[in-house]
């Protein structure tokens, strides 16, 4: 879960991406991204959009994966604002947001933080959480590690 200052840093920052490429008005904090979102005179229920959620909500799958699937269909929809909800069809249960809390930190503890998280902070010179990272970067990225965590 971000801070409010860190949702607010990552919308200023995509505002920035935006900007460069002619959008306008952006939102600049990420309250003002939310009432855009659920406010936006644009939204409306479309076909491709109920197929799409029919499909999320019911794939072609087998029995002991399409359970799974029902899981994080359910931890998926308790992040959706009741707003867009409504106009999309999804009702998010009340254990949604426990269900998706703990397979989150589920997979985080099975599987430790994202190589590839990993490799965008190298990349881009950010800071390293300590103890964060489990395995090593493949040797082919070493040479991105100039001095950032050798």
């Amino acid at each position: 879960r971000l801070s409010t200052a860190e949702a607010d840093r990552f919308v200023s920052e995509q505002t920035r991406i935006g900007r460069l490429l002619g959008a306008d008005p952006l939102p600049d904090t990420a309250d003002d991204l939310s009432q855009w979102i659920v406010s936006n005179a644009a939204l409306a229920p479309t076909a491709s959009q109920a197929r799409a959620i029919e499909f999320l909500r019911d794939p072609p799958l087998s029995l002991p994966v399409k359970l799974g699937y029902r899981l994080l269909f359910q931890a998926a929809a308790a992040t959706v604002p009741a707003e867009l909800g409504d106009i999309i069809g999804v009702t998010p249960r009340q254990s949604g947001g426990r269900i998706g809390r703990l397979g989150t930190s589920t997979l985080r503890a099975a599987l430790g933080a994202s190589p590839s998280w990993h490799l965008a902070l190298v990349r881009s010179q950010a800071p390293i959480p300590s103890g964060r990272f489990r395995q090593p970067l493949p040797p082919q990225a070493q040479c991105l590690l100039v001095g950032s965590e050798r």
